[in-house]
């Protein structure tokens, strides 16, 4: 594909003055790259835009000249996601609620039903200002960070198992909320926290989580994308996809305060099955996302025992 790709870029371009220092007008470039792909064309506006500033539904008429090095970063980049690569990893960033979060390929690619989660946790008013907070499987510390903004006096703890993915979160901590973002994250892997009865200095009084929850029947008809891009780990939660769910409630009452609140993401077909295993709070919900299906689990009133 690469070489058939450059092969016939060097066809369209051959009348193009390469060398010219002033470069090539937008709409050529996104004219001559278009006849690649059909079915790529959005992401093609947006690379283009994100690497020129020209607004992405403007490219395809503007005579603005785009420099030869971005040029050829453009083309770098849209290789890579004809190839299949998910766009977030191409340009390396993902917009989360209101901020840009830095992603590679060790961290999954924020999605829109965990903004849903947020928004939902954010416009019910289950957090206060002075709140201890727990993130479990923070990855590129989407939510973490994001809590954080929004309650600045809060303690907010983002754990993973996974120190190059800590590294990530912390990275877009710092980007976002600055050196002292007061985010403590800590290389803690919930299985194994669960399994051998660990102890915390502290208890919380929320826990949010968006742990890995694909079942081995539905990891094999992921999209290719997703499959063969992103990190296996943040995606497949065991067999029936709840293995990090049990282990969040047996560790439940070693990590969450008398009342507490736990807020969790789920696949839209463990509703049942998640709400049976957390059914020690005093009320819980399964509330639906923009596509009314059920995918989050809210636990309100932690009673005190699993």
């Amino acid at each position: 594909m690469k070489n058939y790709i450059n092969g016939a870029m060097q066809k369209n371009w051959k009348n193009t003055p390469l060398t010219n220092k002033k470069g090539i007008s937008a709409g050529r470039v996104f004219r001559i790259l278009r006849r690649f792909s059909n079915t790529h064309i959005l992401s093609l506006r947006r690379l283009i835009e994100d690497i020129t500033g020209i607004n992405r539904y403007q490219i395809q008429f503007s005579e603005k000249k785009i420099p030869l090095t971005a040029i050829t970063r453009i083309i770098y980049r849209y290789l890579q996601i004809l190839s299949g690569k998910p766009y977030a990893y191409v340009v390396k960033k993902k917009e989360f609620i209101d901020n840009y979060f830095f992603v590679n390929s060790r961290v999954l690619i924020p999605r829109p039903e965990t903004e849903e989660l947020i928004q939902n946790i954010i416009s019910g008013g289950y957090i206060n200002s002075l709140d201890r907070i727990l993130d479990i499987g923070t990855g590129c510390g989407n939510i973490a960070v994001t809590i954080k903004s929004k309650y600045p006096g809060a303690e907010v703890h983002a754990w993973d198992k996974y120190s190059n993915v800590l590294n990530i979160a912390e990275k877009n901590a710092v980007h976002i909320l600055g050196k002292n973002h007061g985010i403590c994250f800590s290389k803690i892997d919930i299985i194994d926290f669960a399994k051998n009865d660990a102890s915390w200095p502290c208890v919380f009084d929320v826990i949010i989580s968006n742990p890995p929850y694909i079942g081995a029947g539905e990891f094999a008809c992921l999209e290719k994308s997703v499959r063969n891009h992103e990190p296996r780990t943040a995606l497949y939660g065991g067999v029936l996809g709840m293995d990090f769910y049990i282990s969040i409630k047996n560790a439940v009452p070693r990590l969450l305060k008398h009342g507490g609140k736990l807020f969790l993401e789920i696949g839209h077909t463990q509703h049942t099955a998640v709400a049976g295993l957390f059914n020690f709070f005093e009320s819980n919900c399964i509330i639906l996302d923009s596509y009314s299906k059920k995918r989050f689990f809210f636990g309100l009133n932690y009673a005190g025992y699993a």
